[in-house]
């Protein structure tokens, strides 16, 4: 059936047709963007589309709202303005208590996604009450995105994600199986455990995304070396026990995620949350890993791959070693015995290998590399990030050790995929490995 979305069928002429075609029908609009190999997201067309098929007669209506109202998004990335604007439409709601959205109680348990971007900006627009996040109307989400905009200056806004209103909305969605966070404040890592907390009740959460999430240093009495890891120690004593005291929690199991990006995210809150036998995540069926970390602490991330040792699930592991190459300390030099227990990962994927980092570098990521590699036993696939100044590399600043690592690389590996921009310059700087007729070139996608 073509469905023109610009002259949608009168009722009159629209033969009875079974609900289950018509809700094939109606699905596969949402379907197609993935069938054509384009953006995940509806693209305006089927939002049109998508309302056509709701005029079409009375049975297309249910099915054709589910759709429209499946997203809910709120941006105020224009410019200061635009979020001005949109706090003045939500203030005279707010002040009395309603819902901050017009939309009825039939159309807000239809969003299941909630995507708010410069969540800042519209906060720090608003006059009256800030609660905002705690008086939106949705309980029945199983998505929450918050992306915020870096401060680029001191008098940029920075969400306070400490604030109460946060915990609020992620307390009343029990249905939630997603969240992702980009860029916000906590006042102390008290407060970001506050925040998840009611996320272990949600036995169905299984993706979690923190991206750029700061949290002060404690601050320190003494400046010596020994009192500022008496005062590290208590801090994570003190959350620990935070953790096994509060209660409803001892006895609540922690929520097994499936999928976890944690990238610039303070170590400190990595036992309460992941590792510790009350922690809030379990990791043991942890598909899919993404992270790297704050340099909170001094510059040792070897702590922060104990994670590992949780993820006997684990397929594929994306990070970024380029910090155990830039301090090359030997308190800094990479651990590689949390890898060996990754014994069904399939895919490792390596940021900021092909940049120009590597000047005077090679050694050490070829040295990092095959550390990795002696741990792993299934490893198939071999996927290296670059950056957008990989091309600054001339040939004379390297010495051959990263192109030996990878040409000497354990016969168990089937792929190296390298994402470039030029897949010819990859072949010029790394001969031997590319001789050995494995390695592959893959589109250079947008790093994050």
């Amino acid at each position: 059936m073509d469905l023109d979305h610009a002259t949608p069928i009168h009722s009159s002429t629209m033969p009875n047709l079974p609900q289950e075609l018509v809700e094939a029908v109606i699905d596969s609009v949402v379907l197609l963007p993935k069938r054509t190999g384009g953006s995940w997201q509806q693209t305006p067309d089927h939002i049109i589309t998508l309302q056509s098929c709701s005029l079409v007669c009375k049975n297309w209506l249910p099915r054709s709202r589910r759709h429209l109202f499946h997203t809910f998004k709120i941006d105020a990335y224009a410019d200061w303005r635009a979020g001005a604007d949109i706090a003045r439409k939500f203030e005279p709601l707010m002040e009395t208590n309603d819902h901050p959205s017009c939309l009825p109680p039939e159309v807000t348990c239809l969003v299941r996604n909630l995507r708010i971007s410069a969540l800042d900006k519209l906060i720090a627009a608003l006059t009256v009450n800030q609660d905002f996040l705690g008086c939106l109307p949705f309980t029945a989400l199983t998505g929450i995105e918050i992306i915020n905009e870096p401060a680029i200056d001191p008098e940029h806004p920075v969400f306070d994600g400490s604030c109460i209103d946060t915990r609020l909305l992620l307390a009343k969605n029990d249905m939630l199986e997603s969240l992702r966070i980009y860029y916000a404040s906590f006042s102390c890592c008290r407060d970001l455990m506050e925040m998840v907390l009611p996320l272990q009740k949600n036995l169905q959460f299984h993706t979690l995304d923190l991206e750029w999430i700061h949290i002060p240093d404690e601050p320190d009495k003494e400046d010596d070396e020994e009192e500022e890891d008496e005062v590290k120690e208590r801090l994570r004593l003190e959350l620990l026990d935070y953790l096994a005291h509060r209660p409803g929690v001892t006895n609540q199991p922690s929520c097994q995620l499936r999928t976890l990006k944690y990238r610039i995210v303070d170590v400190r809150v990595l036992e309460p949350l992941f590792l510790h036998p009350n922690s809030v995540f379990d990791l043991l069926t942890l598909e899919q890993l993404e992270f790297n970390f704050d340099s909170m602490n001094g510059f040792n991330w070897n702590p922060a791959l104990q994670l590992l040792t949780r993820c006997e699930s684990l397929v594929r592991l994306r990070m970024d070693v380029s910090c155990f190459v830039w301090y090359p300390s030997d308190e800094c030099k990479l651990d590689p015995t949390p890898f060996r227990h990754l014994k069904t990962l399939d895919c490792l994927e390596l940021d900021n290998m092909i940049d120009r980092s590597m000047d005077g570098c090679e050694q050490e990521h070829a040295t990092v590399i095959r550390a990795i590699f002696t741990e792993l036993s299934n490893l198939r696939c071999l996927r290296l990030h670059g950056s957008h100044d990989y091309y600054r590399i001339d040939e004379s600043e390297l010495d051959g050790s990263f192109d030996s690592a990878l040409s000497t690389l354990p016969t168990f590996l089937r792929e190296i995929q390298v994402d470039m921009n030029d897949f010819d310059d990859f072949l010029r700087l790394f001969p031997r490995a590319c001789a050995r007729g494995f390695v592959t070139g893959v589109q250079c996608e947008e790093h994050k």
